[in-house]
């Protein structure tokens, strides 16, 4: 199988993008470790049973330094080969209305976790297997904003991309490649509900929303052997947006 058990350490796996990108992981060969909160683990158990040699899971706080967590695990499951920085948190807070607690909450899962994760995971690599990193960021980066209460978030993904440039020059002479992906309005159930979804949709230019699958087969491809000389992108799946 593709993944032959490689080890791949998903953020924000227990539901929507992140869920789907395990499942397949799961469905490559990989060995997944999930991570969520602790909260709703049902999807979590149902893998378990189906994939009881290769899943393991793990529930740490991202809106703190995950740093203690990150040591236990690495000590646990030693070298992993791949990560996706997937886990982030959308504000409900108008941009007139948010101050330096609200800035900071966002911040710290969305960007700074990512920036932690990222820095013990290329420190635990092994060198002569190398590695891969995926950053999940948004379509929100291109236009700045949908709505008032999205300007932080595009800011979080914007240091995201960035990040993931930086790090490709860091990470190659590990052979760790880095890449992100950059996904437009994807039909998640959150996106099932809004009001306004036919609207939305009439601004995406071919008419439908993404699938949390296509997501999910980027992330798949930038961490296969397919790959292997692609570092430093970011590729949008987002329908022409």
């Amino acid at each position: 199988m593709a993944g032959r058990y490689k080890k791949i350490l998903v953020t924000g796996s227990t539901s929507g993008i992140g869920l789907e990108v395990a499942k397949n992981l799961l469905d490559q060969g990989y060995f997944v470790i999930l991570h969520g909160s602790g909260k709703n683990l049902t999807e979590f158990q149902s893998l378990k049973t189906r994939y009881p040699e290769t899943t393991d899971f793990w529930s740490f706080d991202l809106s703190k330094d995950p740093s203690n967590a990150l040591d236990l695990l690495f000590k646990k499951h030693g070298s992993i080969y791949g990560l996706v920085n997937n886990a982030g948190v959308i504000p409900e807070v108008n941009f007139f209305e948010c101050d330096y607690e609200n800035l900071k909450a966002i911040f710290s899962v969305n960007t700074f976790a990512p920036f932690i994760i990222s820095k013990h995971f290329i420190n635990n690599v092994d060198d002569k297997i190398g590695g891969r990193i995926v950053n999940i960021s948004s379509v929100a980066v291109k236009f700045g904003m949908g709505r008032n209460s999205t300007i932080q978030y595009a800011s979080t993904k914007s240091a995201i991309e960035a990040m993931t440039t930086g790090l490709a020059k860091v990470g190659a002479s590990k052979n760790i490649l880095v890449n992100a992906i950059r996904p437009g309005c994807i039909l998640t159930r959150i996106q099932q509900g809004r009001k306004d979804f036919k609207e939305r949709v009439d601004l995406i230019p071919v008419k439908r929303m993404g699938t949390e699958s296509e997501v999910s087969s980027l992330v798949e491809y930038f961490l296969s052997d397919r790959a292997s000389f692609v570092t430093g992108q970011i590729i949008s799946v987002a329908g022409g947006e």
